[in-house]
């Protein structure tokens, strides 16, 4: 295709059926709708190539048609993170709605899933209550939250939360040049982005207060600007209390001698006080443009409750401003 565009070419049926893989097929489709408006070979030209430039290109692609539904589909991963699935399924027969061949299909899946879930719990069931750790997702983050390891979490922990930024209050850094809802709509939007108003290390903070929920997990774009813009690294929490500084000793009684220290001579003691860091820290990969998932783990969102706060480390190139897309 002229704008640059992956099609995909179904046969099947006596008849062939072609579908772009764009990542924004709204914004490609106003870009060129303009360029032919304005006319000019020039103009169309130009905004062919801008749409070519903001297109994410396709690092990898998978087909996959499952015994179950009667539908073809292609998982097409860009080069930013994202990830676009496209479905392909014949037309229903003559008169006969294409919902109820939908919905037919659905419960035939659902059925044959909980065949498969029954026969894995007897096969778990048989191994014994001891040897039964495969899949058991929670005591695997608690082992190695109680180890000090790094948490694992398993892979589909994103897919079982709910999106809620739009219900979400920022703060911090970010939002002290604009509001909260200003920062909101640039962060839900695929062409803004957000920018520290200083260099150096920068807070966020987000607050939900929607009852029975609670923040499990960030996902952040980051990269759109290139490398110098990236921040290098995101700490979980916020920053801990110092140790308070003991007070000294209270002066003895008027014709009472004060206590002596303790004499060494070879060692002079000094007082210091330490405060240890035990925040949680995600790197980020500079020169990469792509989505990042950063699960918390269950300690981390009981600390939290209602108020997150993370840290964006200092951007890649000193004495630039964070930008987060």
């Amino acid at each position: 295709r002229l704008d640059g565009a992956a099609v995909v070419v179904s046969l099947g049926g006596g008849t062939a059926v072609t579908q772009p893989l764009r990542s924004n097929p709204d914004a490609a489709a106003g870009s060129t709708g303009a360029g032919s408006t304005r006319g000019g070979v020039a103009s169309s030209s130009a905004t062919l190539a801008s749409v070519i430039a903001n297109q994410p290109s396709v690092l990898g692609h998978a087909g996959y048609q499952p015994m179950d539904l009667d539908a073809a589909f292609l998982f097409a991963l860009r080069d930013d993170g994202s990830l676009q699935v496209f479905a392909q399924e014949p037309p229903p027969p003559p008169g006969i709605a294409a919902g109820d061949v939908q919905q037919k299909q659905l419960a035939r899946a659902a059925a044959n899933a909980s065949a498969r879930e029954a026969i894995a719990a007897r096969l778990r069931g048989a191994r014994g209550v001891g040897d039964d750790k495969i899949g058991n997702d929670k005591n695997d983050e608690n082992d190695d939250e109680s180890k000090g390891a790094a948490a694992a979490f398993p892979l589909d922990f994103f897919e079982r939360t709910t999106c809620v930024t739009g219900e979400v209050t920022f703060g911090g850094d970010l939002a002290r040049r604009t509001s909260s809802d200003s920062l909101r709509f640039a962060l839900q939007s695929e062409d803004s982005h957000v920018e520290a108003p200083a260099p150096g290390a920068c807070k966020v903070t987000m607050s939900l207060a929607k009852a029975g929920h609670v923040i499990v997990g960030l996902r952040v774009h980051l990269g759109n600007s290139g490398s110098t813009q990236t921040p290098t690294e995101m700490v979980i929490g916020p920053a801990p209390i110092p140790a308070p500084i003991p007070a000294p000793a209270p002066a003895p009684p008027p014709g009472v001698a004060p206590p002596r220290p303790p004499q060494s001579s070879n060692t002079t003691t000094t007082m210091t006080t330490t405060t240890t860091d035990g925040r949680r820290k995600f790197p980020f990969e500079i020169g990469a443009r792509r989505w990042y998932d950063v699960p918390l783990t269950r300690i981390e969102s009981v600390a939290a409750e209602r108020d997150l706060v993370v840290y964006l480390g200092a951007a890649a190139s000193p004495g630039t401003c964070v930008r987060v897309d």
